[in-house]
């Protein structure tokens, strides 16, 4: 088992950690002294070698609002390619507002494609799924809005959606994208 020593917080993910790791695997939690108390009551020395440290990836997030007038079309939206990109939306117009999510995977490699899964906003009946992959220029997504007609499309080129309002008013919200 590693001894912390940093910070606050890492203590904090490491007791964490000596939790999850020791008690899910059949393992023992080091006493204060250092010596390992087994279910059986003997008592061992740790011997296990410490890691040399943790490694915490902060996930990027990007936030796009939008105000787009009837029958618009969003500007293209990049995403990286050859990794799961989380996108959630939410449209906030008055009559129409709803909430969709999907995970994305933007292909690096020929043939060049969007692949999605996830859930359609509600509308009149109960929430759908959604899931499929194409490269063509407007292929539906995800609908974020109550009337389904407020959609993330696949966007021009390789590795871009883009937003289309079909409704016969202006449309606001946002989307963000975590990957």
């Amino acid at each position: 088992m590693k001894r912390c020593i940093s910070t606050v917080w890492l203590r904090g993910a490491c007791i964490l950690s000596a939790i999850l790791l020791g008690s899910s695997m059949g393992g023992a939690l080091p006493t204060a002294s250092g010596q390992t108390g087994d279910p059986t009551g003997a008592i061992a020395d740790s011997s296990a070698p410490a890691p040399t440290g943790i490694t915490i990836t902060v996930p990027i997030e990007r936030d796009i609002t939008y105000n787009l007038l009837p029958g618009a079309i969003s500007g293209p939206i990049a995403m990286p390619a050859s990794q799961a990109v989380f996108v959630m939306g939410v449209n906030r117009t008055i009559g129409n507002r709803g909430v969709g999510q999907a995970t994305l995977l933007s292909s690096a490699l020929v043939p060049l494609f969007i692949e999605w899964t996830g859930v359609e906003s509600p509308s009149a009946g109960p929430s759908a799924l959604t899931d499929g992959f194409s490269g063509v220029l407007g292929t539906h997504i995800l609908f974020i809005d109550f009337n389904h007609l407020l959609d993330i499309e696949v966007g021009p080129g390789a590795n871009t959606i883009q937003l289309h309002n079909s409704n016969a008013v202006a449309q606001t919200g946002q989307i963000k994208l975590i990957y």
